[in-house]
């Protein structure tokens, strides 16, 4: 295993993390039900960043945090097996190559001094649940798929929420689904982030229907403007909730005041 060497000064070295209480919901990334492609970079997303996961922590959201050097034999060994089960899971992983981009990590070590550890052994693979913490995967389970597997089986629970970044995969699932419930979520708005966390979560994590949420900040430039169009958000836009059938909108609330209550009616008949 090959070593993060370069040290912080004004970080101190971390040996701990903070308590974890397992048992995270898994949010599938669901771009990758329609992925062809078998390249591990295609199937992860590249942290070039602190924003990255700094908003992901701050909007309390559930992840797999993947630390790696592209001058690690180790990595090398490993990429293929949490590529397969990333296909086989649709998991929702962060990847930083800490080679390439070593001050983003030993900043978020700085911003994050309980969840993450200056000084770690490559590959890494950290569970993150938002505000409440992480927990690090023990390198002896990076060795077998089997072993990998198991371990991830002890913190997570499969949910039926899938992520999307590309709105033609998300058009596919809708047509894919009799019917569906597709969630506009602006992770950037507070207001949102405490309706969703507080009152939305706990009624959609416990669903048997798939659910689509839109990660809209994370689209390219035109998935961005043709969801826009699609679904008229503009910079007011902050929480929405769509319901198809048949590959058909047949209703659609927009969070506020006013529609507190509709909403959580749509949401618990949805369930």
């Amino acid at each position: 295993m090959s070593k993060l060497k370069r040290i912080l000064l004004l970080i101190p070295f971390i040996l701990t993390s903070c308590s974890f209480r397992g048992d995270l919901p898994l949010i599938k990334n669901g771009d990758l039900l329609y992925s062809t492609s078998d390249d591990f970079l295609n199937n992860v997303r590249l942290v070039e960043k602190i924003e990255t996961i700094d908003t992901l922590i701050k909007a309390d959201e559930k992840f797999i945090f993947y630390i790696s050097s592209s001058k690690c034999h180790s990595c090398t060994s490993f990429n293929p097996i949490l590529n397969e089960t990333i296909i086989n899971y649709e998991m929702e992983v962060y990847y930083i190559d800490v080679f390439e981009k070593p001050n983003i990590y030993l900043t978020l070590c700085q911003m994050y001094p309980s969840y993450f550890l200056t000084i770690v052994a490559t590959p890494h693979i950290y569970l993150v649940e938002g505000r409440n913490g992480s927990i690090d995967i023990e390198n002896r389970f990076y060795e077998t798929k089997i072993l990998f597997e198991n371990s991830l089986k002890k913190h997570f629970y499969e949910t039926n929420l899938y992520n999307f970044r590309d709105i033609n995969n998300l058009k596919s699932f809708i047509n894919d689904n009799k019917e569906l419930l597709v969630i506009y979520y602006d992770k950037t708005n507070s207001d949102a982030i405490d309706f969703y966390q507080e009152e939305v979560f706990p009624i959609i994590n416990q669903t048997k229907k798939n659910i689509a949420i839109i990660d809209y900040a994370m689209m390219d430039e035109n998935s961005q403007n043709e969801t826009s169009a699609l679904y008229h958000i503009n910079d007011s836009s902050s929480l929405s909730f769509y319901l198809y059938n048949e590959g058909k909108l047949n209703k659609s609330l927009t969070y506020n005041l006013d529609k507190i209550e509709d909403i959580k009616i749509m949401l618990k008949e949805y369930s």
